[in-house]
Formats: structure tokens, C-alpha cells, sequence
């Protein structure tokens, strides 16, 4: 009658079982005690495999690389080959890779503590399914250190997209943490390089008046805020910001990451800053008009006066800080591939979506405005930039199937701007970047309402992106539709 304690460590005699239940012989006991046993026993499994998260995953997914780097480093080297080093090189670069985007994912979601602690099913059994490839990759290493011999030179093509694949599984895991915040609907991936593009449009932007034209036209109604809190513009092409420095001619000398009002200031107030005095100008040593220094530090010391404008430069410089800056940020977010025969698509690494483009033979790696300056410097200034008053998201490719130049969206402009794919779909919607700023009121029962034209879905695709690009966003002068000629044979006239 002293309840005996059951194989699973529990007593026979518990609060919830009955006094029959209690009092059964000992094998009828055991017998009904067995479920709980195998059901204990398998608990601590369950709740670790519940209580996991992405930062606990990735860990064990490094604890296999590191025990897999450790078995090589370890292993009689007499007989080694290039083989057996490449391996090894690729599996650090693989461990070296994973932390560098655990860190940089992190900075991405606002702090470590929510990518770490992240609980998203889809991305805890991505990672799940990443780890157990990576166990069994790893003892394939441990089976080759007992066996002996040379390795498997296919392995090292394991690593490679294993490590392909972590990469894209933490940032896929960062971008769903991202679309879970307040911030805007684009893709994470698309943030990045719009962000970069507005670090590029900084650079040049205080120059220009903020009640000009020039700044004013591209300005956008909806500000956002950055990482640091600051009120950013929206989408402002850097070729706008850049032509309005090289027009007013003012040098502008700074650290990217320097704040505005110090950037201004900077060649005033750094230390041993020289300014070189125009010829004829006295002031120097050298000077035609003056040999003393005092003329030199009087000089310093006056205010800088407005220089005389001077034409915009000619040639590959003209923009220094135009749309082809993002193309090496387009490609760390993602990368180019064929589609089909005629199609070339980017595959984004954050969101999983694709942009395609039709009947493409090579992704073009400058605009049209570019290549204008490059093949006539003498008309850079017009037709397709911001010289012409209209957006420059121009590009000139070739046609599989009739060989002919054609015009497609500049690659920058499409990744900056999509959206990430709905549940079930594979192609990415994308949104445009000028109609932000446009805005309409429409009156109600009980008032108005001002509206933004663009809706919050954008475009279903890069066709629809380009009909849209060049109905309202003019893109330059459009061939006129060629008249038909008078035929003598006519058999109605």
C-alpha cells in the first residue's frame, strides 16, 4: 500500500489515477505506467526542440563547423594534397561568413537581442534542416580521419552550398523579423540599397536650396526615419543631387559618415587645410603680386567667396554618385541568373523573389544617360537625366530575338524598390520610387482626405514597372509612328 514508484520516477498512488488504480497487481502497474515512461522520457527532447530559436540553432550549426575545422586541423598532414587544403580553406570561410552575417543581421533587426531570440517557425526549421546537413557533413570528416586516405574532392562542392545556403537562410529569417516591424514595406534587401543610395544623395544634397526646383521637384512627401533616428527624404536619384553640385561648381570635400553641418564646414576648419590662391593672386611665396606669408594667412583666414559657375564635366565623371554606385550593392543582396533562353532574372536573398526581365541578352551595367556622355560628351546634358528634367531609370540592352537595342529598367532602380512576393507567389512586386511626393484629396461625407496616388501593393512586375515608368514618369522623346508609304498598286485608291 506504500504507492511504489513507477519505472518513469513517479509514484504509482498520484492524485489523478483511482483507488482501484492504485491497488492493482504489480505487472497490471507496470504496464500502465509504460506510456508515461516512454513519454518522460522523450519530454526533454519535445522542449528542446520547442525552445529553440535562431541564435540556439545557429550556434549548433557553428559547434559543427568548428569540430569539423578541429578533425582536419587535427589529421596527419604528410600526405595531404591541394584537395584536403581546399577543403579546409572552405570550411573557414564558411564558419568566417556565418558570423559575419549573424552580426550584420543583427544591426539590420535593431539589436542582437531580437534576430538572436527570434522564434519564427519557418525560419527555426529552415535552420533546423541546415543543422542536420551540417552533422552529417561533419561526420563525413570524422569517418575520413579513422579510414585514412585522400578526401572526397566532391565534399568541398558541399561546403560551398551549405555555406550558400546558411547565407540565404539568415536573411531570409532578418527579413521576416523586418516585415514584422513599423518600418516601410519594402524588403529588407531593397532597404539596403535605397538606404545606400540616400547616403550617396547626402553627400551632395545640402548644395542645393531646399525651395529650388531643382531639389524640390524630386522631393517626397512621406519622410522616413533611419537607423539613427534621422528624417530621411525618400527616393531622390543621386544623378539630381550630383548635377546640381557640378552646375553651382562647389568642390565639396568630407567623410561619408560626417555629420551635414560639419561637412560643409570641413574645409574651413581642419587643421592645416591650404587652399592654393588663383594665379595673379598674391599671398604666397611664389606669388607674382607678394612674397610675404602674412598675405597667405590673411587669405585663410577671409570667408570663402562664391565661385563663378562652371560648366558640368564631361565624360565617365560627370557622375560620380550616379545609379551605377548601387550595382555593387545590388549584388550583395542578391544575384543575376538566366531565366529560360531569353529572360534574365535577380534572385533576392532576403525575400526570395525574383524580378525578371524579358527577352534580355545581358544585364546593362550603366543608363542611357551614362553611355549618352560616354559616345557624346557635347550632348550629355539632354534627353534622358536630370539635365532633362525626367528621372534617369533609362537602360540600353540588346534583344535575344531580334538583336535590336531595347529599353529596359535600370537594375538599381527595380531592386531599391520591390517588395517582398505574396504567400504562394515567386515574382516580386515593385513599387515606384516618383510617386511618392504625388498626393490627391478626395472629399468625403464628413470632409476629405488626402491620399497618395501610388498604392501600398505597387506593380505586379517589371513590365507593368516600365509602362508605368513611361506613361508618367516621361522618358524622353518617343519615336513618332512612322507614316505608310503611297503605293502605285493600290486597289482602292
Amino acid at each position: 500500500m506504500s504507492g511504489s514508484i513507477s519505472p518513469g520516477g513517479s509514484s504509482a498512488a498520484s492524485p489523478l489515477s483511482s483507488p482501484k488504480t492504485s491497488q492493482a497487481p504489480a505487472p497490471a502497474a507496470a504496464g500502465a505506467a509504460a506510456p508515461p515512461a516512454a513519454t518522460s522520457s522523450a519530454s526533454p527532447l519535445s522542449n528542446a526542440a520547442a525552445n529553440d530559436t535562431v541564435g540556439t540553432v545557429l550556434a549548433a550549426i557553428a559547434t559543427s563547423l568548428s569540430d569539423a575545422i578541429r578533425t582536419l586541423m587535427f589529421a596527419d598532414k604528410r600526405q595531404w594534397g591541394p584537395d584536403e587544403f581546399e577543403q579546409t580553406r572552405a570550411l573557414e570561410e564558411a564558419l568566417d561568413e556565418a558570423k559575419r552575417d549573424f552580426q550584420a543581421m543583427s544591426r539590420l533587426v535593431n539589436g542582437q537581442f531580437f534576430y538572436e531570440r527570434d522564434r519564427n517557425s519557418k525560419s527555426v526549421e529552415e535552420l533546423r534542416n541546415l543543422n542536420t546537413r551540417f552533422s552529417f557533413h561533419g561526420q563525413n570528416f570524422k569517418d575520413w580521419s579513422r579510414a585514412g586516405g585522400p578526401i572526397n574532392p566532391t565534399w568541398v562542392l558541399e561546403t560551398v552550398a551549405l555555406r550558400r545556403d546558411l547565407h540565404r537562410t539568415q536573411c531570409r529569417a532578418a527579413c521576416r523579423i523586418f516585415a514584422t516591424g513599423p518600418g516601410p514595406a519594402r524588403c529588407l534587401g531593397a532597404f539596403q540599397v535605397q538606404r545606400r543610395q540616400r547616403e550617396l544623395q547626402g553627400l551632395v544634397a545640402p548644395t542645393a536650396a531646399p525651395g529650388s526646383a531643382s531639389s524640390g521637384r524630386r522631393e517626397s512627401t512621406r519622410t522616413k526615419k533611419d537607423d539613427d533616428g534621422v528624417e530621411s527624404i525618400g527616393m531622390l536619384s543621386p544623378g539630381a543631387a550630383t548635377a546640381i553640385d557640378l552646375e553651382q561648381g562647389v568642390a565639396v570635400s568630407h567623410a561619408p559618415n560626417q555629420p551635414r553641418h560639419q561637412q560643409m564646414l570641413s574645409p574651413q576648419l581642419k587643421p592645416g587645410f591650404l587652399m592654393s590662391p588663383p594665379p595673379g593672386k598674391g599671398g604666397g611665396a611664389h606669388s607674382p603680386n607678394g612674397n610675404n606669408s602674412a598675405g597667405q594667412q590673411n587669405e585663410q583666414l577671409q570667408p570663402p567667396q562664391a565661385q563663378p559657375a562652371s560648366p558640368p564635366p564631361q565624360g565617365p565623371q560627370a557622375t560620380p554618385f550616379g545609379l551605377e554606385a548601387l550595382v555593387p550593392e545590388c549584388n550583395a543582396i542578391g544575384g543575376f541568373e538566366k531565366f529560360g533562353d531569353r529572360d534574365v532574372a535577380f534572385a533576392c536573398d532576403y525575400c526570395d523573389g525574383f524580378l525578371v526581365w524579358e527577352d534580355l541578352d545581358r544585364m546593362p551595367s550603366r543608363t542611357r544617360n551614362l553611355e549618352q556622355q560616354l559616345q557624346h560628351p557635347s550632348t550629355a546634358n539632354g534627353g534622358y537625366g536630370y539635365y532633362g528634367g525626367y528621372p534617369d531609370w533609362q537602360a540600353e540592352a540588346l534583344s535575344v530575338s531580334t538583336g535590336e537595342p531595347k529599353c529596359v529598367v535600370f537594375a538599381p532602380v527595380a531592386i531599391a524598390n520591390h517588395l517582398p512576393p505574396d504567400n504562394g507567389d515567386w515574382r516580386a512586386r515593385v513599387m515606384c520610387p516618383y510617386c511618392d511626393e504625388y498626393t490627391y484629396f478626395e472629399q468625403g461625407e464628413e470632409g476629405g482626405e488626402t491620399r497618395y496616388a501610388q498604392d501600398e501593393e505597387g506593380l505586379l512586375g517589371l513590365i507593368e514597372f516600365q509602362e508605368h515608368l513611361e506613361w508618367y514618369h516621361g522618358a524622353g522623346l518617343l519615336p513618332m509612328p512612322t507614316m505608310p508609304t503611297k503605293k502605285t498598286n493600290c486597289a482602292v485608291m
